[in-house]
């Protein structure tokens, strides 16, 4: 069977079967990750190809919705080994949750508070996984950190989304959709379209923030807001680790103001806005 380049795949080689190999693996993945067996693998151009699949438990593997890691076995043909191992995506590995973090460095007035547990994760799944795995601990999301003024350590997990990239979802003659990661700088989301010639944020430049944190205060200046270009606003919800998409009507936005900053319930991951050309 082949499987997709942009499937998380990780494959391991090993002689023979053992059990204390497989739980180790595990301990280092994400929750959901499935450890699978599987013989005569052939590689190709990426395109990963092997006839006897199973998973450490004997069933059949979901490739298409977990990320998996095999265990790659010896396989002789005419007397040669043709196993084969190679890393499609490494980013299996469970996040870094750090403890007893400094987060001096993470706001700007620069106070001291130890964090119990800090994480910056890179993707929305990231983050869903995160919540489910520190279900029981308080949160604390952390955007570019102004306005944040630490008066004591934090007895919980702070999370700090760092979701990069601007990508362009679609346009057309007179306008552009494009969606950026909550950890993007907001000037540097500014800086880029205003360089394209993308019309609608030049007005909120050099505000202090991150692109997460834009829609929370719907931030504003000379007579614009962040409410006048955001079509979409992606999330995953604290309480159940769910996604979940706000358009712009339903962000509930009013002055420095939105239904994020009343609920304190999501975490936004990217935003997607509809700029002119």
């Amino acid at each position: 069977r082949s499987y997709k380049e942009n499937q998380t795949q990780l494959f391991i080689e090993t002689p023979y079967r053992n059990q204390k190999l497989a739980e180790d693996i595990l301990q280092h993945c994400r929750p959901q990750t499935q450890l699978c067996i599987a013989t005569n693998i052939s590689c190709e151009d990426e395109q990963i190809t092997t006839k006897s699949i199973k998973t450490w438990k004997g069933k059949l593997p979901d490739l298409n919705k977990k990320p998996t890691v095999f265990l790659i076995y010896r396989s002789w043909e005419s007397g040669k080994n043709n196993y084969i191992t190679t890393t499609i995506k490494t980013d299996i590995y469970k996040l870094k949750v750090h403890n007893n973090i400094q987060l001096q460095n993470y706001n700007s007035f620069n106070t001291k508070s130890i964090a119990k547990l800090f994480c910056e994760p890179e993707t929305q799944e990231d983050i869903s996984d995160l919540l489910r795995t520190y279900s029981k601990e308080k949160k604390l999301i952390l955007g570019a950190g102004y306005n944040l003024f630490f008066t004591k350590n934090f007895n919980g997990l702070v999370i700090k989304p760092s979701i990069k990239g601007i990508k362009i979802v679609s346009e057309d003659d007179s306008s552009v959709i494009i969606e950026a990661g909550a950890g993007v700088e907001w000037d540097i989301l500014v800086e880029d379209c205003v360089s394209k010639g993308y019309a609608g944020l030049e007005n909120l430049s050099l505000i202090p923030s991150s692109v997460g944190a834009s829609p929370i205060q719907n931030i504003g200046a000379y007579g614009s807001e962040a409410k006048d270009t955001i079509i979409l606003v992606k999330t995953v919800d604290l309480q159940t680790g769910k996604y979940q998409e706000f358009t712009n009507s339903e962000c509930q936005f009013g002055y420095r103001n939105s239904i994020f900053k009343q609920t304190n319930r999501y975490i936004i991951t990217s935003v997607v806005f509809k700029l002119s050309k």
